[in-house]
């Protein structure tokens, strides 16, 4: 194994450096391959790209105003049924980005790790799903999640997998689901609630900040031709503003 340092200044920090592990196994299978010529022209035009999440934090010790969903509904942990209905991808309006959230939270939901609250509306349909996993996951969060995530501390909980079906969106259900968790975390003795949301997804964002999360983390992912070479980083963020540099209210 070798290595690249590269020095850069981005998202307002002056400096960073960050250090790639260059696969020598990788570049041998794509020279053999034949590939080696579409491996010389990318580094030719290498680019560094760069994925940029905020991470949110909530304080459980206190209480925060639940906003109200549009569509009435209480919280449990998921049964099997509950699941299967959920995450079926037989349910209208599915985008091909919709299936491909699902298929990541089937693959979780088989795991065992962590709880799965889901919102059920009065018909006992579901209409949210959202993971919670605490300091007791840490080993497997890291090995099933790729390390996206620092290690939970004791009374720290990780909102995670969070999904509205298409049909139940725009309604407010995340924000006051996500709330409603949150209180119920903080009555068993959690007192943090963290989450991670890409920084251009502002729906997500915005569904946060009214569940009273905030700032606290950011996590730069570093791509170098085309994921040969990966980085990940955690920053400290501006408790203020999110990482698409919009200023939150306190």
């Amino acid at each position: 194994m070798s290595e690249i340092i590269l020095e850069a200044g981005e998202f307002g920090h002056p400096r960073f450096v960050a250090s790639f592990n260059i696969n020598s196994a990788r570049i041998r299978e794509l020279a053999a391959r034949g590939d080696i010529g579409a491996l010389i022209c990318g580094a030719a035009r290498a680019v560094v790209r760069t994925s940029l999440s905020v991470g949110l934090r909530r304080d459980l010790t206190l209480h925060h105003p639940v906003h109200a969903a549009r569509c009435p509904f209480s919280l449990r942990i998921a049964s099997a049924e509950d699941l299967s209905k959920v995450l079926s991808l037989s349910q209208p309006g599915l985008s091909l980005a919709d299936q491909q959230a699902i298929s990541l939270r089937m693959n979780h939901a088989t795991q065992d790790l962590g709880r799965a609250f889901v919102a059920i509306q009065a018909d006992g349909h579901p209409c949210f799903i959202q993971w919670v996993l605490s300091k007791a996951d840490n080993s497997r969060i890291a090995s099933f999640f790729d390390g996206r995530f620092p290690p939970l501390n004791d009374g720290e909980a990780l909102f995670e997998n969070a999904f509205t079906p298409p049909a139940f969106r725009g309604l407010g259900i995340m924000p006051a689901a996500m709330s409603g968790i949150a209180e119920s975390l903080g009555r068993e003795g959690f007192r943090a609630g963290l989450t991670f949301v890409a920084s251009d997804n502002t729906p997500s964002l915005n569904g946060c900040r009214r569940a009273g999360f905030h700032p606290y983390l950011l996590r730069r992912d570093i791509s170098l031709l085309r994921g040969l070479f990966r980085r990940r980083q955690f920053l400290a963020a501006d408790p203020t503003i999110d990482g698409g540099g919009i200023q939150w209210s306190q």
